[in-house]
C-alpha cells in the first residue's frame, strides 16, 4: 500500500515524535481505514472522522479533544499524552468501542464511563501505565465483553479484585506483557463467562489449579517462566480447547506426574520453544486427547512415541529441532488422522516410505532439511513445501499424486537447473501456485507447463534465466495472473521474447534485472497487467513508437525507481488512464518539461524523489484531479514555480506537496492550487514565501519550513490560512516575529518555533490562536514572556527549555492555567521558586525544571500542584526537606533528582511513584526505611553514584522493581545477597563498574526474571578467572546481553554461556580491535540471534566470522558505527555452495552497516546487489528495512553514496586493492578472482 500521508520533517528527538505522527495521521487517509470517505473532524481537525467513528492516532493531546457533532460509536485516541481519565472527559458519549492505546494512562475516575455504561462492549487500554486493575473506573460498565490491559505494569491479580458487572459480561481479557508472577487460588474465577484469557509475557511461574474460571476455551501463557504444565490445571477447565505455553521452561522431567483422564480433549497445545528433549516424559500427551500438537524450537532429535501413540493427531509441527530421522511408526499410527505436518529446519536426509500411507495428509512442509530427493508422498496432498533442500529437478514423487489434488508447490532454494517438458503431468491439473525462486534455472523450454495446468502464480526470482522459449507459457494463457522474476533476466531486454501465454497477467514483477529500454509496445503484450515493478534495472529511456495510438494500458501501479532515466517524454504515461501510483524516485532525471504528467485522471501518488531535477516548465503537472501525494524531495531545485501546476488535485482531495531537501530559495507564480500539506524543509529559504501561501490559503492545513534560513516572520506571512493546523518553523534563524505574524491562523493547533534565535515575543503574540494546543519555543534566547502573550489560547503543551529566563513566568502562564498540562522550563537560569508561583497553573501534570540554578525549595513550593504526575528537578543544587516538599504531591509517578547533590536517598512519601532517577549524586548507601514507601516503584536509576556494596536491605521494599541501573558506581564486590528480593527485576545495568574485583558464585541466582543485562567484559576480576558464563548460567530467562568490551581482542570470553534463550547480543567499546574466528562458538546451535557490534575500533572482520553463525536460521548482524573500510563477501559465503543455497537469507535479520568509513571501491561492489536482493528476498519490518538501507560508502570525491545504489560497473576500481601497487601474490590473485565471480553472481 502506498503511504497516503506526507512525512513531516520536524527535527530529531522524541519531543518531535508526536508532532511528526500527528502530521502523518491528520492528512487524508484516502479510504485506507474504510471504503467511505474520511474527513477531518469538526472542532478537532487533527483527528479524522467518518460515520460514527473518530480517530486521533498520534495527535499530541494532553486533554480530550472537542467531540464532533455526530453520534459517535467508535473512538480511538492512541499514542497521545493522556494520563488520567476524568469523570467528565467522555461525558455524553455512548460508545460501543473505545481504544486508548499507548498513552500514559494510569488512573480512571469512578464514573468516567457512566454515559456509556449500557453500550461500551470493547475497551482497549493496552500500552499504558496502570499498576493495578482499574477496578473503580470499570465499575459502571454493564455490557463490556472485551478488555485489553496488555503492556502495562500490573503485578498482582487476586480474588480481592472487584470486577463488578464484568463478572457476568466479560468474555475476553488480555493481561499480556505485565509483571504478574503468580495466580493465586480463585484469582479470576469470578469472571464466570470468560472464554479467552491472554497472560503471555509475564513473570508467571506457577498457576493454581483453581485460579481460572471453568468457562475458558482459550488460554495463552507463552513467554513466562513456567516449569511445569499441570494436568490438574487442564482438568479443571472442562471447556478448554486451546493452550499456548510456548517459550517457557517446560521440560517434562522424570518427576512429572499426570493423572490419566482419557475423556479430556484439547484441540490445540503449543509447547514450542521450551526445554523438551529426548528424555522428556510427555505423559500429558499420553493421558489427554489432543488434535494439534506444536513442538517447534525444542531439542528433539526424534519425535517421541507418546506424541502419536495415544492421540488422534490432525496437526503436528516439530520444526526447528534437531530431527535426523522420523520413525515409520509415526506415519503408520497416524495414517488415518494426520492432515497437517511441519518438520521445517531440521536435519532430515530422508523420510520413511510409510509417509505415503498417511491417507488424510493434505499439508506437508519439509522445508530446509537435507533432502536430495522427495520422499514418497500421500496421493492427495494439497500443499507441499520442499524449499531449502538439495533437489536437482522437479521431484518424480509428484507423479504419484492423484490428479486434481495439489494446489500449492514450493520448490524454492534448491538446485533445480532445468524445467523440462513432461515434468508437469496429470498430477498438476489443480496446481495454481508454484514457487521456484532461488534455484539454478537457466532455461525454460517450450510447453513446459501443460494446457491442463491451471497455473495462476509462478515465482522465478533469483534464478539465472538466459533463455526463455517464446512459447514457454503458451499453454497457461487463460490462467496465469502473477509472474515474479526478480534478479533473474540478464538479456537487457524487457521482458523476454514471447509469442503467447502472458496475456492475462495482472501482476508482473521484473525488478533487479538488466533491462535498458522500456518500450510501451512491449507492455502492450500484457493487456490486463495492473501492477508492474521494474525497480532497480538499468532503464535509460521509455520509448513510444510514432504509430502508437488509440491504445489504453490498464496499469494502476507502475514502479520505475532506481533506474537510469535522464528525461521523460511528454507522452510517456498518457496511455495509462487507470494509473494510480507511479514511482520514478532515485533515477537521474534532470528536468521536467510541459505536460510530462498530464491527463491522468486516477493518479493518486507520484514520486520523483532523489533525482537531480533542477527545473520544471509550466504545466509540467496538468489535469491530475485526484493526486494526493507529489514527492519532489531530494532534488536540485533552486526555486519552485506554481505555474508548473495546472488543474492538480481539488478541494475534495487531501494533497501533499513535498519539496524538502532541495536548495529552494524562493517560490513564484500565481496559479491557484489546492495544497493541504506542504513540506519545504531543508531548503535555502531566507523568508516565508508569502505569495505561495496566499495562493493556497483556502486549503493549506500543514506547513513545514524547518531547517531553512528564515530570518524573520512578517505580518500576515501565511496569508489568511484559516484552516492551517500545524506550522513548523524550527531550525531556522528567526530573530524577529511580528505581532500579527499569526493573526489570521485561527485554526492553528501546533506551532513549532524552536531552535531559532528569538529574543522576545510581542504582547498578545498568539492572541487570535484560540485553538493553539501545542507550542514549542525551546532553544531560543527568550529572557521573559510578556504578560498577555498566551491570552485567548488553550495551550496544553508548552516547551520553553534552553532559553535565558531567570524568573519563572508565572503571570504569563496564568493565562493558560486552566488548560496547561505540560511545561518544560529546563535549561534556563531560574534561581527561585516560591509557594505562590504555581497557583495559576494548578492543573499541571508534567513539570520539568531541570538544569536551572535552583538552590532552596520551601516545603510548600508545590502545594498547588496536587495533580502533578511528572517532576524533573535534575541538575540543580537543591537544598530541601524532601519529605515535606513532596508531601503535597501524592499522585507523583515520575521523579528526576539526578545530580542534585544528594548524599543519601531521601525519604520520599510517594506511594504511587513508579520511576525514580537518582543518577549522578553522591549516594554511598541507603536503608530500607528510606524507600519503604516506594511500593509502586518500577524503574530506579542509581548510576554514577558512590555505592561500594549492595546489601539485601536496600531492595526489601522494592520487590516490584522492573528496571535497575547501577552502572558507574565504585562497587567492589558482588555477593549472593547483592540482589536478594529482586526476583521480579527484568533489566539490570552493571556497566562501568571499574573497581569491581570479585563476583561470588551464584551472585545472580536471585534474578530469576532477568531478561536484559548490561555488563563489561571483566576479564581481570576474580584474579582473572572470571567468565561471563558464570553469570549467564544463573539467568535462565536472559534474552538480551549487552557487553562493553574493555579488551583489544574478542576471543573465547563468550565460551560456555547458555545461548538457548539469548536473542540479542550487543558488543560495544572502542578498545575492541580484533575478533577471533571462534569468538561466537556458543551460538552455533542457536535458532535465532541478532548480533550488534557497534562503536568499536574494528577495521575488518575475520575471514571465518560466520564459521559458527552460518547455520543459525534467523540471523541478523548490525555492524554500525565501527571503522570498517571494506567488506569481503567471502566472510559471509566462504564457498559458492553456501551462496547458491541460502543467498541473502543467510542474514534474514538484516545486515546493517551505517556509520562506517566504507570506500566505494571494487571490493565493495558486490554489496549493492546483495542489499537490493535482500530487500526483495526477506520479509522485514519498516524499521529494519530503513536500517539496512541507511548504509553508505564514500567515493573519491568525498560524496556519501547509499550502498544499495552501488553497482559493479560504476564502482571506482582504479583505487582499489585490485590495482594497487602492492606486491602481487597468490592470495591477491585468488581474492581478485573470487571478487570477480561474486560480482557476476550478484550483478
Amino acid at each position: 500500500m502506498i503511504l497516503c500521508c506526507a512525512v513531516m520533517v520536524l527535527g530529531h528527538g522524541s519531543a518531535r515524535w508526536a508532532l511528526q505522527c500527528a502530521a502523518l495521521v491528520a492528512c487524508a487517509l484516502a479510504g485506507a481505514l474504510a471504503p467511505e470517505r474520511v474527513e477531518p473532524c469538526a472542532g478537532s481537525p487533527l483527528c479524522s472522522c467518518r460515520t460514527a467513528h473518530m480517530s486521533c492516532i498520534a495527535v499530541p493531546l494532553h486533554r480530550f479533544p472537542e467531540w464532533p457533532r455526530i453520534e459517535l460509536q467508535h473512538l480511538d485516541i492512541s499514542m497521545s499524552n493522556l494520563e488520567v481519565l476524568t469523570e467528565s472527559a467522555l461525558d455524553g458519549l455512548r460508545l460501543q468501542t473505545l481504544v486508548l492505546v499507548a498513552n500514559k494512562l494510569h488512573y480512571i475516575e469512578m464514573h468516567a464511563f457512566s454515559s456509556m455504561a449500557g453500550t461500551l462492549a470493547s475497551l482497549d487500554l493496552g500500552y499504558n501505565e496502570f499498576t493495578e486493575i482499574p477496578q473503580q473506573g470499570l465499575k459502571d460498565l454493564k455490557v463490556l465483553n472485551w478488555l485489553n490491559l496488555q503492556n502495562n505494569n500490573i503485578v498482582y491479580i487476586g480474588p480481592e479484585v472487584k470486577w463488578h458487572h464484568l463478572e457476568d459480561t466479560l468474555t475476553s481479557l488480555s493481561l499480556s506483557n505485565n509483571q504478574l508472577t503468580h495466580l493465586k487460588s480463585q484469582a479470576l474465577t469470578s469472571l464466570y463467562h470468560l472464554l479467552q484469557l491472554d497472560m503471555e509475557g509475564n513473570h508467571l511461574r506457577t498457576i493454581s489449579a483453581d485460579s481460572l474460571p471453568p468457562s475458558l476455551t482459550l488460554l495463552k501463557l507463552s513467554n513466562n517462566f513456567i516449569h511445569e504444565l499441570s494436568c490438574d490445571l487442564l482438568y479443571s477447565l472442562p471447556r478448554l480447547q486451546s493452550v499456548h505455553v510456548r517459550h517457557n521452561f517446560i521440560s517434562f522431567s522424570d518427576t512429572y506426574v499426570c493423572p490419566s483422564n482419557k475423556s479430556k480433549r484439547i484441540e490445540k497445545l503449543d509447547l514450542s520453544n521450551n526445554k523438551i528433549n529426548d528424555t522428556s516424559q510427555l505423559l500429558l500427551l499420553r493421558d489427554v486427547q489432543i488434535r494439534q500438537i506444536i513442538l517447534d524450537l525444542n531439542e528433539l532429535t526424534s519425535i517421541p512415541k507418546l506424541v502419536y501413540k495415544n492421540n488422534r493427531i490432525e496437526r503436528l509441527s516439530v520444526s526447528y529441532n534437531m530431527l535426523s530421522s522420523i520413525s515409520r511408526d509415526l506415519f503408520l499410527s497416524l495414517k488415518n488422522t494426520l492432515e497437517h505436518l511441519e518438520v521445517e529446519h531440521n536435519k532430515l536426509f530422508y523420510l520413511p516410505d510409510s509417509l505415503a500411507q498417511v491417507a488424510r495428509l493434505r499439508h506437508l512442509s519439509l522445508a530446509y532439511n537435507q533432502l536430495e530427493e522427495s520422499p514418497s508422498l500421500p496421493s492427495r496432498i494439497q500443499t507441499l513445501s520442499l524449499a531449502g533442500n538439495f533437489l536437482t529437478s522437479i521431484p518424480s514423487a509428484l507423479q504419484t499424486l492423484e490428479p486434481g489434488s495439489i494446489r500449492y508447490l514450493d520448490l524454492s532454494y534448491n538446485r533445480i537447473s532445468n524445467l523440462l517438458p513432461n515434468e508437469f503431468l496429470d498430477w498438476s491439473t489443480s496446481l495454481g501456485t508454484i514457487n521456484l525462486r532461488g534455484n539454478r534455472i537457466a532455461q525454460i523450454y517450450k510447453n513446459v507447463f501443460p494446457a491442463t495446468m491451471p497455473l495462476k502464480e509462478i515465482n522465478l526470482s533469483f534464478n539465472d534465466l538466459y533463455y526463455v522459449h517464446p512459447q514457454s507459457f503458451s499453454n497457461v494463457t487463460s490462467s496465469l495472473h502473477v509472474l515474479e522474476s526478480s534478479s533473474t533476466l540478464f538479456s537487457g531486454y524487457f521482458p523476454f521474447e514471447i509469442e503467447e501465454g502472458l496475456e492475462n497477467l495482472s501482476w508482473l514483477s521484473f525488478d533487479n534485472n538488466d533491462f535498458h529500454i522500456l518500450k510501451l509496445s512491449d507492455v502492450v503484450a500484457f493487456p490486463y497487467v495492473k501492477y508492474l515493478n521494474l525497480d532497480y534495472n538499468r532503464i535509460v529511456d521509455i520509448v513510444i513508437s510514432e504509430d502508437y495510438h488509440n491504445v489504453s494500458l490498464p496499469l494502476s501501479n507502475l514502479r520505475l525507481a532506481y533506474n537510469f532515466l535522464h528525461s521523460l517524454h511528454s507522452r510517456s504515461f498518457i496511455y495509462m488512464p487507470e494509473l494510480r501510483n507511479l514511482d520514478l524516485s532515485y533515477n537521474r532525471i534532470n528536468n521536467l518539461t510541459k505536460h510530462t504528467f498530464t491527463n491522468l485522471p486516477n493518479l493518486r501518488y507520484l514520486s520523483l524523489a532523489g533525482n537531480i531535477i533542477d527545473s520544471m516548465e509550466a504545466e509540467t503537472f496538468a489535469n491530475l484531479p485526484k493526486l494526493q501525494i507529489l514527492e519532489l524531495q531530494g532534488n536540485n531545485f533552486t526555486y519552485l514555480s506554481l505555474n508548473s501546476f495546472h488543474n492538480v488535485s481539488n478541494i475534495d482531495v487531501t494533497f501533499t506537496l513535498n519539496v524538502s531537501r532541495n536548495r529552494i530559495k524562493f517560490v513564484d507564480g500565481e496559479t491557484a492550487i489546492s495544497v493541504n500539506i506542504f513540506d519545504g524543509s531543508y531548503n535555502d529559504l531566507y523568508e516565508v514565501p508569502n505569495n505561495f501561501f496566499a495562493a493556497v490559503e483556502s486549503s493549506i492545513r500543514q506547513i513545514i519550513l524547518s531547517h531553512n534560513k528564515i530570518i524573520y516572520v512578517s505580518s500576515e506571512a501565511f496569508g489568511n490560512s484559516k484552516y492551517l493546523e500545524i506550522l513548523d518553523l524550527h531550525k531556522n534563524n528567526i530573530n524577529n516575529i511580528k505581532r500579527k505574524s499569526f493573526t489570521d491562523l485561527v485554526s492553528l493547533q501546533i506551532l513549532d518555533l524552536s531552535f531559532n534565535v528569538i529574543s522576545q515575543l510581542s504582547v498578545e503574540q498568539f492572541y487570535n490562536l484560540n485553538k493553539l494546543r501545542y507550542l514549542k519555543l525551546d532553544h531560543n534566547n527568550l529572557r521573559l514572556l510578556p504578560r498577555d502573550v498566551f491570552k485567548n489560547t488553550i495551550v496544553e503543551h508548552l516547551d520553553l527549555s534552553y532559553n535565558d529566563m531567570s524568573l519563572f513566568p508565572g503571570t504569563a502562564l496564568s493565562q493558560i492555567g486552566f488548560t496547561l498540562r505540560y511545561l518544560d522550563m529546563s535549561h534556563n537560569r531560574i534561581e527561585y521558586l516560591d509557594s505562590n508561583i504555581f497557583r495559576g497553573t494548578q492543573f499541571l501534570l508534567c513539570l520539568n525544571l531541570g538544569h536551572n540554578l535552583l538552590t532552596v525549595l520551601s516545603d510548600n513550593t508545590f502545594s498547588s500542584l496536587g495533580g502533578l504526575r511528572q517532576l524533573d528537578l535534575s541538575f540543580n543544587s537543591i537544598k530541601a526537606n524532601f519529605k515535606e516538599l513532596f508531601h503535597n504531591l501524592p499522585n507523583l509517578r515520575h521523579l528526576n533528582l539526578a545530580n542534585v547533590s544528594l548524599k543519601s536517598v531521601p525519604y520520599l512519601p510517594l506511594t504511587n511513584l513508579t520511576n525514580l532517577n537518582l543518577t549522578s549524586n553522591y549516594i554511598n548507601s541507603f536503608k530500607e526505611t528510606d524507600v519503604k514507601r516506594l511500593v509502586s516503584l518500577r524503574h530506579l536509576d542509581l548510576s554514577h553514584n558512590r555505592l561500594t556494596s549492595l546489601v539485601p536491605k536496600m531492595w526489601f521494599h522494592l520487590n516490584n522493581l522492573n528496571i535497575l541501573d547501577l552502572s558507574s558506581n565504585p562497587i567492589v564486590r558482588i555477593t549472593p545477597n547483592s540482589f536478594k528480593w529482586l526476583s521480579n527485576l527484568s533489566h539490570l545495568n552493571l556497566n562501568g563498574l571499574k573497581y569491581l574485583d570479585i563476583i561470588d558464585q551464584d551472585s545472580f541466582r536471585p534474578l530469576i526474571s532477568l531478561r536484559s543485562l548490561h555488563i563489561q567484559s571483566w576479564s581481570t576480576i576474580n584474579h582473572s578467572t572470571f567468565s561471563i558464563s558464570n553469570i549467564t548460567s544463573s539467568l535462565p530467562a536472559l534474552y538480551k546481553l549487552v557487553i562493553h568490551w574493555t579488551e583489544e581482542t574478542m576471543e573465547n570470553q563468550l565460551h560456555g554461556i547458555d545461548t538457548r534463550n539469548i536473542r540479542y547480543l550487543e558488543i560495544t567499546g572502542s578498545n575492541l580491535k580484533r575478533i577471533s574466528d571462534d569468538a561466537f562458538l556458543p551460538f552455533a546451535d542457536s535458532q535465532e540471534i541478532f548480533i550488534r557490534i557497534t562503536m568499536t575500533s574494528l577495521t575488518k572482520l575475520p575471514t571465518a566470522f560466520m564459521r559458527h553463525l552460518g547455520q543459525v536460521p534467523q540471523l541478523g548482524i548490525d555492524l554500525s558505527y565501527n571503522q570498517l573500510t571494506t567488506l569481503n563477501p567471502a566472510i559471509f559465503y566462504p564457498n559458492f555452495t553456501s551462496w547458491s543455497h541460502v543467498a541473502t537469507k543467510l542474514l534474514s535479520g538484516g545486515l546493517i552497516l551505517t556509520g562506517n568509513p566504507l570506500r566505494c571501491e571494487c571490493e565493495l561492489a558486490w554489496l549493492g546487489a546483495w542489499l537490493r536482493r535482500w530487500l526483495q528476498e526477506n520479509e522485514a519490518g519498516a524499521e529494519l528495512r530503513r536500517a539496512v538501507r541507511s548504509g553508505t560508502c564514500k567515493d573519491p570525491l568525498g560524496r556519501r553514496i547509499p550502498l544499495q545504489q552501488l553497482r559493479a560497473d560504476e564502482a571506482e576500481c582504479y583505487a582499489s586493492a585490485l590495482s594497487s601497487d602492492a606486491q602481487p601474490n597468490y592470495t591477491d590473485l585468488v581474492y581478485a578472482l573470487a571478487l570477480a565471480l561474486w560480482t557476476i553472481l550478484l550483478r
